[in-house]
């Protein structure tokens, strides 16, 4: 699987455009208990996360702040892995879902691309369906950078997320604290979004999305960020 963006007239005979590589990874299937899954991968951390380039999937023209390429502060969410093992185990009725990833942690040089970090990063989420109509997930991710000992830097983050669907209705909403330790600074950071969406005759969906946003450690959004977007 790859997927690749291509911007703006794209040509390597004109040098015009762009090229960005946003996944390229393969995927071993054991069962439904077992998947393995190695590359240049997005992580699955909440419900948004693994969806977060794939426009069709989300109501509306842009995704909560957190996931908006445009306003994502740096070091937030975990945005790649290279291996995730997953899988989707019967247990009786009840739907349930694990998700664990490892990747490399913060620290490329930028000319040579040389890892410069021995420190890693790695999470999860493990997801629940206790009905039909309900979804509910736990994540956590770590990730640290230690290049010297004046260079250390740690970041967590902390989610859970819901889904709820009753007929023609959905919400669905996460709920995410976290915190950055910067050479032995503490800076918090929080976010969380909530959208409510109607189904009208199975082809109008009108809805409503607010998101809220604050991370100590990034000037640009060390005070709350609050945003507010409806449409059909």
């Amino acid at each position: 699987f790859a997927n690749i963006e291509f911007r703006n007239a794209f040509s390597t005979e004109m040098n015009t455009g762009s090229l960005q590589l946003f996944e390229a990874w393969i995927q071993y299937t054991f069962s439904n208990d077992l998947r393995i899954r190695s590359g240049i991968l997005t992580p699955t951390f909440g419900a948004f996360n693994a969806i977060r380039d794939a426009s069709p999937t989300f109501l509306g023209v842009l995704p909560p702040s957190v996931f908006d390429e445009a306003f994502e502060p740096i070091d937030f969410m975990p945005e790649f892995a290279n291996l995730m093992i997953s899988g989707s185990p019967d247990l009786g009725g009840v739907r349930f879902e694990y998700s664990l990833f490892v990747g490399n942690g913060h620290g490329i040089e930028s000319e040579t691309s040389t890892d410069l970090n021995n420190d890693k990063s790695f999470g999860g989420r493990i997801g629940i369906a206790p009905t039909e109509n309900l979804k509910l997930g736990v994540s956590a991710w770590n990730s640290g950078v230690e290049m010297g000992e004046s260079n250390i830097h740690r970041h967590e983050l902390y989610g859970f997320d819901i889904l709820l669907t009753e007929g023609d209705f959905e919400l669905r909403s996460e709920v995410m604290p976290g915190k950055d330790i910067i050479d032995g600074t503490l800076y918090y950071k929080f976010t969380h979004f909530v959208s409510v969406a109607y189904t009208l005759g199975s082809e109008v969906t009108p809805y409503i999305l607010y998101d809220y946003l604050r991370s100590e450690n990034n000037l640009e959004f060390s005070h709350i960020q609050h945003r507010w977007s409806a449409g059909i």
